[in-house]
């Protein structure tokens, strides 16, 4: 069976990286897929032998043809969305909406990333309901095809709902073998290694005002966190803006999949503020010791601050040049509330360390731990294989495609 992938999310990597997993897993199973994407993941198909057309930014009338034309030579059996909340809002960037599917005359389905049925929830962006967002109607979008993580892999597949381990391979990772990673990559064997990344869509946020203070003051303070690990440790940044100049840090602007599997293998910590993070996924499920940092507070300017943990002087002060507060699981966007129903209960969160941001202290501590304490570093390894062992039970991708043809 041939069957269409539609790649819409120019920025992310994460909805790529995705769809091809998924893709090279069903290939053996004789299903034949073939993608549309935009121009800069062209890179990622070429490599992975995988068939593609690139879409057109701007141009929804070529789109079609470009649709119409793989139809006729192809006769696809499905179409998969990655993902449908990006296909969604395609309209301005490619033209293309809800309708122009009907061109492929077969069923459609998507990867529901954030299992947005599993219950009732508004998105909070930027500290506030994005109802445009919140109003999506994702079961026009046909079957629901669900990665674990990030979504509760103890959630049970019921009707058009599919749940899959998001992770066959995983990362090599062992500590016997990291100095010698480290040795081949150039970095000082001496001190521990902490791997940090950036994507460029958390660097392009809607500039209101409240968001703009409430990202400098808290990218001020994550930058004050790199500094004090330089004292401790080689910081490696990929991607992103650089944040810091320091000899104790690295920047990297771009690496090769392969190769960043490699600077992974290498370091004892991989420090992100993206939960939502694919690179994350990998990682943590590799056993590699990785800590999210988020933020659970919400006030405006000349409120009282609350917090449930201490406060230092710096924090307090960064925290008072805010127009508001807002929380975040995914910075800087926030998506706070909206995540909470899928990561209750999930065993996921349990695999890697979870730490409040502006918990400066809690922070600094946790990570020193990592660093230092190998017994710590070990039980990563072994909440991983417990997690893995988990999913391990679920659908493959081909499994699901099966069941998927039967109900045709």
């Amino acid at each position: 069976m041939n069957i269409a992938f539609i790649v819409t999310s120019y920025w992310s990597y994460g909805e790529i990286l995705i769809a091809v997993m998924f893709a090279k897993r069903i290939i053996k199973s004789g299903y034949h897929p073939y993608f549309f994407i935009p121009s800069n993941h062209a890179e990622i198909l070429k490599k992975e032998k995988i068939p593609y057309t690139l879409l057109f930014h701007g141009m929804g009338k070529i789109n079609r043809i470009l649709f119409q034309d793989y139809v006729l030579k192809y006769k696809p059996g499905l179409v998969i969305l990655s993902d449908f909340l990006n296909y969604n809002f395609c309209e301005e960037h490619y033209g293309l909406t809800y309708e122009d599917l009907k061109l492929f005359d077969c069923p459609i389905g998507t990867f529901d990333n954030f299992d947005w049925t599993c219950q009732k929830r508004d998105m909070d962006t930027y500290g506030f309901r994005a109802a445009k967002v919140s109003n999506v109607n994702i079961d026009k979008y046909g079957f629901k095809i669900i990665p674990c993580p990030i979504a509760n892999p103890l959630n049970k597949a019921c009707g058009d709902k599919y749940y899959y381990s998001l992770m066959q391979n995983v990362i090599p990772y062992m500590e016997k073998s990291k100095k010698q990673v480290q040795e081949e990559l150039g970095i000082e064997k001496d001190r521990p290694v902490v791997l940090i990344t950036s994507a460029m869509w958390q660097e392009t946020y809607k500039m209101y005002p409240h968001v703009k203070s409430f990202v400098e003051a808290t990218d001020g303070v994550f930058n004050r966190l790199l500094i004090f690990l330089s004292k401790y440790a080689q910081v490696i940044q990929v991607g992103g803006k650089k944040n810091v100049s320091l000899s104790n840090i690295r920047y990297i602007s771009r690496l090769a999949p392969s190769m960043f599997d490699r600077y992974a293998m290498a370091c004892d910590l991989f420090l992100t503020r993206n939960i939502t993070s694919t690179t994350l996924a990998k990682l943590t499920l590799s056993g590699v010791p990785t800590m999210v940092l988020s933020n659970s507070l919400r006030f405006k300017k000349g409120e009282v601050i609350e917090p449930g943990f201490p406060l230092n002087p710096q924090i307090m002060k960064a925290l008072r040049s805010m127009d508001m507060c807002y929380p975040y699981r995914m910075f800087p966007v926030g998506w706070y509330r909206f995540l909470e129903p899928m990561l209750q209960d999930n065993p996921y969160i349990d695999v890697m360390e979870n730490a409040e941001i502006f918990d400066e202290d809690d922070v600094r501590f946790k990570i020193i731990e990592i660093l230092k304490n190998q017994t710590v570093r070990d039980g990563f390894a072994e909440r991983a294989k417990k997690y893995r062992d988990i999913v391990a039970s679920l659908d493959s991708p081909a499994e699901i495609l099966r069941h998927i043809q039967k109900k045709l």
